[in-house]
């Protein structure tokens, strides 16, 4: 199958498993710019809570690296307000909140994702800026993140 001599086997399945690693490094690379590339599109489906632009959305991206790439991203666009994204990968639920300064003193990131991955029956907190979780619901992943907005708005 690797077309090799048994004796340098060892050689060309450390060769084979480097190309692995390099090629899924490119893959995820890729996923990333193309999940920065459609922030337009996501930070048109920012509301105004409270006078506050809250970006709560289902994102597809596979790693929590790559979660929080984009929200950074989407976050340094904004400019003002919080960003809350999900993901589903591998029957998991990835979570990361982000809050700018500017709303830091009514708003902690750890606090909202908390009460967001208790709906996808997970946990998680983080930093007052920003904040990470996971979950094991995937498919309550649009329920919690519409209760981003409740959160905001402090009727949670």
């Amino acid at each position: 199958m690797l077309k090799t001599k048994p004796e340098d086997l060892t050689e060309r399945f450390k060769k084979t498993l480097a190309q692995l690693k390099t090629l899924e490094k490119e893959l995820a690379a890729a996923k990333g710019k193309r999940a920065t590339q459609t922030s337009g599109q996501l930070l048109s489906e920012a509301k105004t809570v409270d006078g506050v632009s809250v970006l709560a959305q289902e994102v597809s991206v596979d790693s929590p690296v790559a979660l929080r790439d984009l929200a950074d991203h989407l976050k340094a666009k904004m400019k003002s307000g919080i960003v809350v994204l999900g993901s589903r990968a591998q029957g998991k639920v990835m979570l990361i909140t982000l809050v700018t300064e500017d709303h830091l003193d009514r708003y902690h990131a750890g606090d909202i994702v908390k009460q967001v991955a208790g709906v996808v029956g997970g946990g998680g907190g983080g930093r007052p800026d920003m904040a990470q979780a996971g979950g094991s619901k995937p498919e309550k992943l649009p329920e919690a993140l519409s209760l981003v907005y409740e959160i905001v708005s402090g009727n949670r």
